[in-house]
């Protein structure tokens, strides 16, 4: 191969579980831009324990894990559900020293996902999370034309630009295009529900496992005038003179100051103040200006 290295692959995570087969490459070279040659087909597995059909996609991983519900406080995700890897593909590679886009065919590698609490440990606070989802799963139809997806109404073959996918220099799979059928994939208990096409199976996945990072567990974890609170589903340290309502003065409480982009702080409110939340101020927020809460102008739109 001179050397020749693809960039994309790199994008493979190491937090998962760190087995990996050997693959097994098919015969015959396909030559990819007129400058790297690539071996087609193959099986096997290369990253996070992540194994890889014979068409290049990303199989599902079964066993123990301990993720939880990707909220805050999320509880945790029942072993019948399985952990679904996600690829992360680019038609850029690296060849000789530059880079090079051939968009017949894509470098993919495994993003980074994580199957135990333990794994999550480059910071502090750190948890694996997860999305947890139950649908029903057919298998790949191939096809060349409309005309071979027949086995659910208006199913359509996709054309693709790409013709190769690729997991390395040396392993790559046809991109074989397979049938699309609209209202697929809907929600279920068992096998039994899934009988839009042959084969239907129930799958309880989880997808987007990943390492989430909070900034805090608890207001000792921050500044004095900090507050520990979550939002957008992580815990940050946010700007406070109040942490309770025992911290204001009689009668007053101690309030979220949500601005134009989201969270912004907690404070007691005042007898002074002009506003509560944003139905007072017709659109805009109701900010807190360091002495009382009052409205502002409308938040711009978001670009």
């Amino acid at each position: 191969m001179g050397g020749a290295t693809v960039a994309g692959a790199a994008g493979r995570g190491t937090a998962g579980q760190g087995g990996a087969n050997a693959g097994r490459a098919g015969a015959g070279d396909t030559s990819v831009g007129g400058a790297l040659s690539l071996a087609t087909g193959g099986w096997g597995n290369v990253a996070n324990g992540a194994g890889w059909g014979p068409t290049g996609e990303l199989d599902p991983i079964p066993g123990e894990h301990d993720i939880l519900e990707a909220t805050c406080e999320g509880a945790p995700i029942g072993q019948e559900y399985v952990v679904q890897p996600n690829l992360i593909c680019s038609h850029e590679y690296s060849l000789d020293g530059g880079t090079r886009i051939d968009p017949t065919y894509v470098v993919c590698g495994v993003a980074d996902y994580c199957m135990h609490q333990s794994e999550c440990d480059a910071r502090p606070f750190g948890r694996c999370e997860g999305s947890p989802g139950v649908g029903c799963y057919y298998p790949r139809e191939p096809c060349t034309t409309d005309a071979d997806c027949t086995s659910a109404p208006d199913g359509k073959c996709p054309s693709y630009t790409e013709t190769l996918r690729c997991e390395s220099s040396d392993r790559c799979w046809v991109v074989q295009p397979a049938c699309l059928y609209p209202n697929l994939g809907g929600g279920c208990a068992t096998d039994a529900d899934c009988t839009q096409r042959p084969g239907g199976e129930c799958r309880r996945t989880i997808t987007f496992a990943r390492c989430i990072y909070d900034e805090c567990a608890a207001d000792s974890d921050c500044a004095a005038d900090e507050h520990c609170a979550c939002s957008n589903d992580q815990r940050r340290c946010y700007p406070a003179n109040c942490r309770s309502d025992a911290d204001c003065a009689g009668g007053q409480s101690c309030q979220e100051f949500i601005g134009c982009r989201g969270l912004a702080g907690f404070y007691c409110t005042t007898p002074d103040d002009g506003c509560s939340s944003y139905d007072d101020c017709n659109g805009g927020p109701c900010n807190y200006d360091g002495s009382s809460f009052q409205c502002a102008e409308p938040c711009p739109p978001a670009r």
